[in-house]
């Protein structure tokens, strides 16, 4: 990998570059509510940015189960 491809950003694959996504909220375990809860990405840490280089290590990861 040359040092241009270690630079480079992409779109975080969780949170599809929001830097956040939406959860169901089950307050008192009422499946029945339509109430969604806005959660930080973990992936990103908010930005909705991650590295190339880190994408290909999380790809590595899961490939390997």
């Amino acid at each position: 990998m040359t040092e241009e491809q270690k630079d480079i950003m992409i779109t975080c694959c969780k949170c599809h570059g929001q830097g956040n996504y939406l959860v169901p909220s089950y307050e008192d375990f009422d499946i029945n509510r339509d109430e969604w809860e806005k959660r930080e990405c973990e992936v990103c840490q908010g930005t909705g940015k991650i590295s190339l280089v880190f994408y290909e290590d999380l790809q590595r990861c899961v490939r390997k189960r």
